[in-house]
């Protein structure tokens, strides 16, 4: 059971938490349950499941998306606070805060948001087993109620989180009646590996040593090497006795 209480946010990182739903999907059965709130990237992350329990009064919906920035360069001006801007590109600095969009960049900014919201569209049809076309109309970030949302069949079932536990088991079979749900919350700090991690090999250390000195940087630790060439996207640090 997937607990969802979230407004949305990131289009970037609502896809990718959208992305683990549905390859969770994969290897066993998901319903997600929607309590206050679960609207648009909260709907997003909603779509990979087999089923969507909301309850009544659940604000969901909003499937669309906005984008905004700010322009601070009148508040500059009044503080007498000049801004010079040395750039590589014409629009290298479109999204400076100093000034206003110009009509290309807009139609460019435009055109990505496009991009994001017919790719939403396309994820809420797929897991609601609907045309696209048949969810444009609730679209273009038309907000309902939980049981507006599950006339309209973007909602599967109406209940609490017992509702959601019983469709889970349902889904799981006989054998399911008897499990007692467990609550897992994900953690904000990693807990260093069981297995004895390996050192990377001898290209990619001297690949990293390299930059470094191309770039002027001392030598990375062993360990911080280590972190970089296991991680990927993030560098972890583990110590002898601490986390």
């Amino acid at each position: 059971v997937l607990h969802i209480d979230s407004p949305g946010g990131s289009a970037v990182a609502s896809d990718r938490m959208h992305h683990e739903v549905v390859r969770l999907a994969e290897v066993k059965p998901v319903v997600a349950y929607m309590s206050n709130v679960a609207a648009s990237g909260g709907y997003y992350v909603a779509a990979g499941a087999h089923a969507i329990v909301a309850q009544p009064q659940t604000i969901t919906g909003s499937i669309g998306v906005v984008a905004a920035r700010f322009v601070v360069a009148p508040l500059l001006a009044r503080l007498g606070v000049g801004v010079e801007v040395v750039k590589s590109g014409a629009h290298a600095d479109m999204f400076h805060l100093s000034r206003h969009l110009d009509g290309d960049e807009r139609a460019k900014f435009e055109r990505e948001l496009d991009v994001f919201y017919e790719r939403f569209l396309a994820v809420v049809a797929q897991g609601r087993k609907r045309e696209v076309d048949a969810i444009r109309p609730l679209a273009e970030g038309r907000v309902y109620a939980g049981v507006d949302a599950a006339d309209k069949k973007l909602v599967d079932l109406l209940g609490g989180f017992d509702r959601a536990l019983h469709e889970l088991r349902t889904l799981l079979g006989p054998e399911a009646r008897h499990l007692e749900p467990r609550i897992v919350r994900a953690r904000r700090k990693v807990p260093p590996p069981a297995a004895p991690l390996h050192a990377p090999g001898p290209a990619v250390a001297e690949g990293l040593a390299a930059l470094l000195r191309a770039a002027g940087l001392p030598a990375l630790p062993e360990a911080l090497v280590l972190a970089l060439h296991l991680e990927g996207e993030r560098a972890l640090l583990y110590w002898p006795g601490e986390r």
